[in-house]
């Protein structure tokens, strides 16, 4: 993955995922509240009905939110890799120290969790 999005680019990106992360959660708000409203009127099968849809639609809110932490995460920056460090590790793509082992452990797990 390229880590080199402009700040401007990155918050681009971001507040679209934040847009779209607010609709589908509106939409979720509008169905639970249709379905309330059912439920209340002793109509069952019609607020059942209304939230059906609820699974993919929170499926989609979540892939959005993570997106979006993971896009906040993507300009973190590990330390700069020093002469020595390279040279112990036999190579200057080794990991740069614990902050950045650190920091992609945290987001493999982040959006691996479910």
């Amino acid at each position: 993955m390229n880590q080199d999005f402009s700040p401007e680019n990155r918050s681009r990106a971001i507040s679209v995922n934040l847009h779209a992360l607010r609709a589908q959660l509106t939409y979720a708000l509008q169905q639970t509240t249709e379905a309330c409203a059912f439920a209340q009127s002793g109509e069952q099968n019609c607020a059942i009905g209304s939230i059906v849809c609820l699974r993919e639609v929170l499926s989609d809110a979540d892939a959005l939110y993570r997106a979006a932490i993971a896009l906040h995460c993507i300009n973190l920056r590990p330390p700069v890799l020093r002469t020595a460090d390279a040279t112990d590790s036999g190579s200057a793509e080794a990991d740069t120290g614990g902050t950045r082992g650190a920091r992609l452990r945290f987001l493999d797990r982040f959006l691996r969790r479910k």
